[in-house]
Parts: structure tokens; C-alpha cells; sequence
């Protein structure tokens, strides 16, 4: 169920040694401190159609492709938030493997999934990690990746997601994290222009495809409903700015920083 794979080359960055002892603020951390990778999100972070360019690759979920959380071969052959930290700790646990479920670990995130079940995901996390005896739950530096809201755009014309209930979502899942996971770095990551898919409504599979994926995105019924989503959009985004400003969830034990690569990101039309 995999295209061939091209090799990237080695990792360019120098090695860090871990920190002469645990870091106790997390303020203090360094990529080698860190034991523990985790996510939350859609179907970005279940690596939704991320096996290739293959089209029956878009029936499966390789979760350990996603970006955040995937840790399939290492860094020479793929990219990943994992594979990287796994150049500065071999130890490091948590992250997914291979096609579906099996061997997806802390990749709590679902196809299709909205800020609405951010709350689930959390609470699944913070079970899943206390019942891992491979996880010193109370010392171990653990990394959370959220990547949420492209569904909540896709869908807001149909659900009324406005920003005010975007944010409400993300508040009650960050909430809980806070409450419960301790050692915890959070990235936060701002949600992408979902109106960019409308550059890519062309032939019968496309269409398809995008009116069911992604249709208050994709098929605005009208400008005043394309400049809503823009608007949507811009809200969202800045809520991810206003939460983790807020200080509610900066300690020594735990904290959540914006992550904004996506908030200009363009789409690759070749490859």
C-alpha cells in the first residue's frame, strides 16, 4: 500500500546532549529531554492518503506518515516531528507506526474530527497515558501536537461553528490536558486557509472528492459566505494566538505555544 519512498538525506543539525539532570521547568527543555510524543487532530495527523501518489492511497490512513506524530523509517527517508527528535533520543516513545490502528500509540486523532471532539481525544490521552507501563507518567517531559479546526471551517456553514465555539472547544480540551498531564509541552498549531481548495474544484474525482471533504470550503454558496469563511478563518487563527498568550496554561509543569507555519501556507501544485 506504499509508493516507493526517495531518501532525503542525513539529518543537518548537530547533536545536543540531554540536560545534565530532568529539567523541573519546562521552560528548560531541550529536544533531548524530551521522552514522550503525543497528538491530537484529523485526518492530517491520521495521515489521511499520505502513502504516495498512488490513488488507491487515498482509502487509508498512514498515521505513520503524519508529521506531527509519525515515526515510520527515520529522518534520511521521511520528515517528521519524531524522526527529528529521535536524532537527539533513540528512547523516544509514543509515536505511530504503519498503516490504520494498530500501531498508532498516543495518535488519538480520528478522520473527520472537529474542535468538538477535542475534549474525547484529551481525556483518551490522559487514560491511555497512565495505563502505559513504558511511560513514567509524573516525570516523563512529554511533547502534545493539536492540529484542529480544518473540519470546523469545512463544515461551519452547516454546523454553525463560529469562532466563539471554536475557541470554547479548544479551551475545554486544553483544560483538560492542563488538569491532568503533567511535563507537558503543547503545540497549539493554528489552523490552514481551507478557501485554498478552491483552486482545486477541477474534473469529476476532484469535485467529488472536495464536496464531501471540505464543502463550506471548497463550495461557498456566495461571496458573502466566502468572505465569511475568510473571516472564520482569520478568528480561528487568532484564537490559537490568544489561547496560549492567555498565561492559563503557562507553569513550570505545563505549557502551550502557537505554532503559526500554517497561517500563510500556499498549496504545492507540482510535485
Amino acid at each position: 500500500m506504499f509508493c516507493p519512498l526517495q531518501k532525503l538525506g542525513a539529518f543537518p543539525c548537530p547533536a545536543l546532549s540531554p540536560s545534565d539532570s530532568v529539567p523541573t521547568s519546562v521552560h528548560e527543555l531541550r529536544p533531548s529531554d524530551i521522552k514522550i510524543v503525543a497528538a491530537i487532530g484529523d485526518s492530517y495527523t491520521t495521515g489521511r492518503a499520505s502513502g504516495g501518489l498512488c490513488p488507491f492511497n487515498m482509502l487509508f490512513n498512514y498515521r505513520g506518515n503524519a508529521w506531527s506524530i509519525g515515526g515510520d523509517n527515520d529522518y534520511d527517508y521521511h520528515t517528521s516531528m519524531p524522526n527529528i527528535l529521535r536524532e537527539y533520543n533513540g528512547d523516544l516513545y509514543g509515536f505511530s507506526k504503519g498503516v490504520g490502528d494498530c500501531e498508532r500509540n498516543f495518535n488519538q486523532a480520528e478522520l473527520g474530527a472537529r474542535t468538538d471532539s477535542f475534549a474525547e481525544q484529551a481525556s483518551g490521552l490522559v487514560t491511555k497515558l497512565q495505563a502505559d507501563s513504558n511511560v513514567d507518567f509524573d516525570d516523563d517531559w512529554k511533547l502534545i501536537t493539536i492540529f484542529l479546526g480544518g473540519n470546523d471551517l469545512c463544515e461551519y456553514c452547516e454546523y454553525n461553528i463560529t469562532p466563539a465555539v471554536y475557541t470554547s472547544n479548544l479551551r475545554v480540551g486544553l483544560d483538560i490536558l492542563f488538569n491532568n498531564i503533567p511535563r507537558a509541552f503543547v503545540n497549539l498549531v493554528q489552523v490552514m486557509n481551507v478557501g485554498l481548495t478552491q483552486t482545486l474544484r477541477k474534473g469529476f474525482i476532484s469535485t467529488f472528492v472536495l464536496s464531501s471533504a471540505c464543502p463550506c470550503g471548497t463550495f461557498p454558496e456566495s461571496e458573502e459566505a466566502n468572505e465569511l469563511l475568510a473571516e472564520y478563518t482569520e478568528a480561528y487563527q487568532q484564537a490559537v494566538l490568544d489561547l496560549a498568550d492567555s498565561g492559563d496554561y503557562d507553569s513550570d509543569n505545563f505549557t502551550v505555544v502557537a505554532q503559526t507555519f500554517y497561517r500563510n501556507i500556499t498549496l504545492p501544485y507540482k510535485v
